[in-house]
């Protein structure tokens, strides 16, 4: 819902106020205040914040990945902001306080920011 393909082009809805949107082309990306997509809202969805230019690496000041594993990270981060799958599955291990709940609710609030930043599994 937050995300579409147009015409060569990556859409993802900021949710913000003015529904601005991040066009996505090959060669760049840019905020643009008017989208050619027509974006779906729910009530618990969260306005992203402006992106700047720059890399994914700060993103690991605030996670408790191995160094081996950025790479990981880095590719789900990426493929979960394209607007069809399939998608990677992300499995984060480790023993009781490594960090794996603020892990999931970093990596959501930077893809998905919601509301209800966690969910547990259906039953």
């Amino acid at each position: 819902m937050r995300m579409a393909y147009n015409e060569g082009r990556i859409y993802i809805d900021m949710c913000d106020s003015e529904w601005r949107a991040i066009e996505i082309t090959p060669e760049a990306w840019s905020v643009v205040s008017q989208s050619p997509v027509r974006f779906i809202r729910n009530r618990g969805m969260k306005a992203l914040p402006t992106p700047i230019h720059g890399g994914l690496n700060k993103l690991f000041d605030h996670l408790n990945v191995p160094k081996k594993d950025h790479c990981l990270v880095q590719a789900w981060v990426i493929a979960a902001m394209r607007p069809t799958g399939p998608y990677p599955v992300l499995i984060l291990q480790g023993e009781q306080g490594t960090c794996k709940s603020t892990a999931a609710r970093v990596l959501r609030s930077l893809v998905d920011p919601s509301q209800a930043p966690l969910r547990s599994a259906p039953r």
